[in-house]
């Protein structure tokens, strides 16, 4: 749910960029744009931890370790960066597309015997 809202978000600020109105301008930068777009990638993140604790095992548990240690790394970073006043790098956001990376190896899995 928190990934959709994500996207959402996301592509709304896209359609912002395409189509000059100031009203889904404001909308989709400065409200949406501000708080839950700075906390839903958290929750995903979150999401994926629940993943990997619950349901996965062998080897692509341990790739989920490794990419989710990155990706909670630059998450943290980016709110250190935050509360320091300083601008967030958005090259460390590329870190987290490792937890999608992390996921196709998961899906290719066949399903284990519960």
């Amino acid at each position: 749910m928190a990934a959709l809202a994500l996207g959402t978000i996301l592509l709304l600020q896209a359609v912002a960029l395409l189509i000059p109105n100031e009203s889904l301008n404001y909308f989709a930068y400065e409200v949406l744009g501000q708080w839950p777009e700075g906390w839903l990638p958290d929750v995903v993140i979150l999401w994926f931890v629940a993943m990997l604790v619950l349901d996965s095992q062998g080897k692509t548990r341990i790739l989920g370790i490794v990419a989710l240690s990155i990706a909670v790394c630059s998450e943290l970073y980016s709110h250190i960066l935050r509360f320091g006043g300083t601008s967030d790098t958005g090259s460390l956001k590329l870190l987290v597309l490792l937890l999608f990376v992390w996921l196709l190896f998961e899906s290719m899995k066949k399903p284990h015997p519960k």
